[in-house]
C-alpha cells in the first residue's frame, strides 16, 4: 500500500504548550498531540509530520502548514473531522489537501508573517490573558515605526536570536514591518491595543520577540536609533532590549 501525503493548515493557542516541535524530554508540544491524533486515526505508528517552522513555548499560530505522511489515503474532509474530534480544544485543523511527496513546508516557503499584540493599558480584561502582552509606560507609535523601519532589508540578525540555536547563517531579510493601533473589539472583550506585523524570508529563534522588544524600547526612549543600527552591524555581548513576552506572538501566514 502506497503512502499518502497531505498538507494540513492548523491553528493553535500555544499557552500550555512548549512550542510546536516534539521533544524527547519535555512535554506537551503541539506536534506531540498532532502525531498522537494521527496515529489513532490511521491505527499506525508509521506517521511523519513536518511543519513550516517551529514556535517558542507559549506562542500561538493562526495558519501553520504541516506536511503529513501516512500509510494510506483518507478523504481530506473526513480527515479534518477526525483530527478535530481527537485534538485538544486549543489545537484545530483548518483544512487538509493532498500534496506531492516533494512538498517541503520549510524550504518551499517564499515568505513568513508574524504579528505581535501588545497593550500598555493598566488592566487587561479576563479574555485577553495569555493572548496580549502587557508593557508598562507610554508608547510612541511614530518612534516604534521608525525603529521597525531599520530592520527592513537584509541584515545579520546574530544579536536577535536566543542562545543555543545554531543556524547555518544568521542573515535574514525583512520585507515589511509596521505597527498600528487597534480599537476595542469583539464586544469590548478585547480592549485597545497595538499590533506589530513583520514579514520576512525566515526568522531565527526569538528573532521577532527581540525585534519587538527593541522597537518598543526605542519608542519609550530607553535606547537610541544608533543603538539599533549598531546591533545589526556587529556582535554584542548582551541583547539590546528584553525579549518580548511569548503570549503576544502569533505565527500568522506562510506564503508558498
Amino acid at each position: 500500500m502506497s503512502k499518502s501525503f497531505y498538507r494540513c493548515q492548523i491553528s493553535f493557542k500555544g499557552t500550555k504548550y512548549l512550542g510546536w516541535q516534539k521533544q524527547k524530554s519535555f512535554s506537551p508540544t503541539v506536534q506531540e498531540k498532532f502525531n498522537k491524533a494521527a496515529c489513532e486515526i490511521f491505527k499506525s505508528d508509521d506517521i511523519q509530520s513536518v511543519a513550516c517552522g517551529r514556535t517558542d513555548s507559549g506562542v500561538h499560530a493562526f495558519d501553520m502548514a504541516v506536511k503529513l505522511t501516512v500509510p494510506f489515503h483518507i478523504n481530506p474532509l473526513g480527515l479534518v473531522k477526525a483530527f478535530n474530534s481527537k485534538l485538544d480544544s486549543e489545537i484545530k485543523v483548518k483544512t487538509i489537501s493532498l500534496c506531492d511527496e516533494s512538498f517541503r513546508p520549510t524550504f518551499d516557503a517564499k515568505s513568513r508573517e508574524y504579528f505581535y499584540l501588545l497593550t500598555n493599558r493598566e488592566a487587561l480584561t479576563p479574555f485577553e490573558t495569555d493572548l496580549i502582552a502587557k508593557f508598562r509606560g507610554e508608547i510612541n507609535l511614530d518612534k516604534v515605526q521608525e525603529a521597525l523601519n531599520i530592520f527592513i532589508g537584509e541584515h545579520d540578525f546574530a544579536n536577535y536570536m536566543c542562545v543555543g540555536s545554531e543556524p547555518k547563517s544568521t542573515r535574514r531579510e525583512i520585507f515589511s514591518a509596521s505597527i498600528e493601533a487597534i480599537e476595542s473589539s469583539f464586544h469590548s472583550m478585547i480592549g485597545e491595543h497595538y499590533k506589530i506585523t513583520v514579514s520576512g524570508n525566515g526568522f531565527l529563534k526569538q528573532m521577532v520577540r527581540l525585534i519587538v522588544g527593541a522597537a518598543i524600547s526605542y519608542g519609550q526612549d530607553k535606547i537610541s536609533f544608533k543603538d539599533i543600527e549598531s546591533s545589526l552591524l556587529a556582535a554584542a555581548d548582551s541583547k539590546l532590549a528584553s525579549v518580548a513576552p511569548a503570549c503576544g506572538l502569533y505565527k500568522s501566514k506562510v506564503h508558498y
